[in-house]
């Protein structure tokens, strides 16, 4: 009776499932949240530093960037957002949280256009339900679902806006037959389209789905051309752009742009990015971290709330198939829907496999960044076909579909869910743990000692010691480090002092430091360096000697300072120091 009354109130029905909808989405890909920094954001999570730096800034980073891509001969002027992105964030939770949101988001208005082309709320709904089960969850790959900064979703999310505001300037002239009126609609959707093909060349391909989905809409071809004819300017524009930038300004060579028409390596390359695109690739390859199928993993990772996850989207699936009705659907309808869906799948595997650098790069089930999208397409080819199976069944029909889609979906649900667990604790083993303890050993005043004529040399295994450490330190700390990378501590002592067995006579302002960390525990070392041998090949070094050394501890850590002087606790850690020589620990 209480339900029957709300689904009779359409507008506050409707807002109960769109909230249930929004609940599943934040229970299937809270895991992104969880997860460490990693690929490309390792480094530019650091961009506020250039605010520290003398003479620098994140906006001259920014405008850098353009330059070095345009002498590449590579026109995305959009896509450098990334540097003002990362120094807005407060922190990486809230950047993880931001990705997550762009993909509720992209499959929102994902559903808003199937929505829109079936006229059928149902298949909105479908359609959102149907993208958790057509996507890798696991981070082993470095998908754009974990990093790269929300590019591919936003690549997506302008294209979707270009087609809803094709779909609202139809709707509206159909109303009104004054079409001057709303020429707006279409600039500010194909505004957002440039936009997108701007920030990533993948999204050229996004037009064969604007255009199908406008012909659908339309029905007449004429018509479509005539409603696309801003996007079609701004099509051309961008295509022109790149072309111009590529023949008259490249000139420096780059793998991701640079064409192979080796026929082999084309097709093992496209059926690479493919297959990629498809949930459990990695796993089946031999990608992921773990036995997702072993049953006491099973019971480690999952949780009691993957339980409501599961009952909420076995509701919603019961509703749009049962209760709001998506019966008698247009098959040309359904036709389109699944020619989208495959352009989306096939164009974007297709670009990438004449790509050099990918060809060289690529693994089978790891897949590059446009298979963010290809899942999508995946979901429009999966909708028109569960469509074409179901539409004309009765309800004992649709009963025996139902169960099947649950026996299937469930389990998938399930082992992604637990296979993302896993290699999101094992990818933060590996990279979120150490830059965790590190910074919080800054913030709690590890390297308040060092002066900017300081020299820091970091000697971990860690990204921010062997890539860009003036960026890391300067960026945690919130003033300029003087750090190099850990590879230059044995030419920089070459430089000053020549050559040598070992280095023993060092100025006193040079420093080194360390972190290592688990899940169990780490800790961040820097001390004034007064010893370092180096290896017979000055490549490395053997040991290293410090002086008065200060330790930053959380957890269980593998080292004894039982002997160090308890100096404080700050951040969530404990910080020791010790009086004299010692070795320092290379990790």
């Amino acid at each position: 009776m209480i339900f029957k009354r709300i689904y009779n109130n359409k507008p506050a029905f409707y807002k109960i499932i769109h909230i249930l909808l929004a609940a599943f989405y934040v229970m299937f890909f809270f895991v992104i949240i969880q997860s460490s920094l990693a690929a490309d954001d390792i480094l530019n999570a650091n961009a506020a530093a250039c605010n520290y730096i003398p003479d620098d800034s994140v906006w001259k980073l920014t405008i850098r960037q353009w330059l070095i891509w345009f002498e590449r001969g590579r026109f995305f002027p959009f896509s450098n957002y990334v540097y003002l992105l990362f120094a807005a964030m407060p922190s990486i939770k809230c950047y993880k949280l931001f990705l997550l949101i762009l993909v509720y988001i992209n499959s929102l208005l994902m559903g808003k256009c199937t929505e829109k082309l079936f006229h059928n709320k149902a298949v909105g709904i479908l359609t959102m339900l149907i993208f958790p089960l057509s996507i890798q969850l696991t981070p082993i790959y470095d998908g754009p679902l974990y990093c790269y900064h929300g590019l591919m979703q936003l690549v997506l999310l302008g294209s979707e806006i270009g087609i809803l505001c094709v779909f609202k300037y139809c709707d509206l002239h159909s109303r009104n037959s004054e079409e001057k009126s709303y020429i707006w609609i279409l600039i500010a959707g194909a505004a957002a389209y440039m936009i997108s093909l701007g920030m990533y060349e993948i999204a050229f391909v996004m037009a064969s789905f604007i255009g199908l989905c406008t012909w659908c809409y339309t029905g007449s071809v004429k018509r479509s051309l005539k409603v696309l004819i801003p996007y079609i300017c701004a099509y051309i524009f961008m295509l022109f752009m790149n072309f111009y930038m590529r023949t008259a300004f490249a000139s420096d060579s780059y793998g991701g742009t640079t064409i192979n028409l080796d026929f082999t390596a084309i097709v093992v390359t496209f059926f690479k990015q493919l297959i990629s695109t498809f949930p459990f690739a990695g796993f089946f390859f031999g990608l992921a971290s773990g036995d997702v199928w072993d049953k006491h993993l099973w019971l480690s990772v999952l949780k009691p709330v993957d339980l409501l996850m599961i009952l909420i989207f076995i509701a919603l699936l019961v509703i749009a198939v049962f209760v709001i009705k998506y019966n008698y659907l247009e098959t040309k309808t359904i036709i389109f829907t699944l020619l989208s869906g495959l352009c989306l799948m096939v164009f974007p595997s297709i670009i990438i496999a004449i790509t050099e650098k990918y060809q060289l790069e690529l693994e089978w089930g790891r897949g590059y960044l446009p298979n963010y999208i290809q899942s999508f397409g995946l979901v429009l080819i999966i909708l028109s076909i569960f469509i074409l199976i179901t539409r004309n069944f009765n309800n004992k029909g649709k009963l025996i579909t139902t169960i099947i889609v649950i026996l299937i979906s469930v389990p998938m649900l399930l082992g992604q869910q637990a296979q993302a667990r896993i290699d999101v604790e094992s990818k933060y083993n590996d990279l979120g743990y150490n830059r965790d303890t590190a910074m919080n050993a800054i913030k709690a005043g590890l390297l308040d000692e060092l002066d900017s004529d300081d020299y820091l040399f970091g000697t971990s295994g860690c990204p921010f010691d062997y890539s860009e450490s003036r960026q890391f330190y300067t960026f945690a700390a919130k003033r300029y480090i003087n750090a190099k990378e850990s590879y230059e501590l044995v030419p920089f002592l070459h430089s000053k002092y020549g050559e040598a067995d070992c280095y023993n006579s060092i100025d006193d302002n040079t420093y080194v430091s360390t972190t290592y960390a688990n899940s169990d525990g780490g800790y961040t070392m820097i001390g004034k360096c007064t010893s370092v041998t180096p290896t017979a090949d000055y490549s490395g070094f053997e040991s290293i000697y410090v002086e008065n050394p200060k330790l930053y501890v959380t957890g269980s850590i593998p080292l004894d300072y039982a002997n160090w002087t308890y100096i404080g606790s700050s951040n969530n850690g404990t910080i020791y120091q010790l009086t004299g020589q010692y070795e320092f620990p290379l990790n």
